[in-house]
């Protein structure tokens, strides 16, 4: 067995980690949206909720298509 489908098996294998780094992320982007209702503009905290939400939808971009991926290899005969 290759490297690449250890890996894919391993990521495949780790699904209800999955979940429990969706459920972090959206947690994450509750806590932006409230910095974003309650910050005032040009703020420091203004600024850091913008990096997190860069973070939080490229991680989240990563995960849906690790976990997408692997599940489609998986279904593959």
């Amino acid at each position: 067995m290759s490297w690449r489908d250890e890996f894919w098996t391993l990521v495949y294998e780790s699904r209800e980690y999955f979940r429990l780094l969706w459920a972090f992320l959206v947690l994450m982007a509750l806590l932006s949206a409230i910095t974003f209702a309650f910050g005032q503009p040009g703020t420091e905290s203004r600024t850091i909720a913008y990096v997190n939400l860069v973070l939080i939808v490229g991680l989240g971009a990563v995960a849906i298509g690790l976990y997408w991926y692997a599940a489609r290899r998986q279904r593959e005969p």
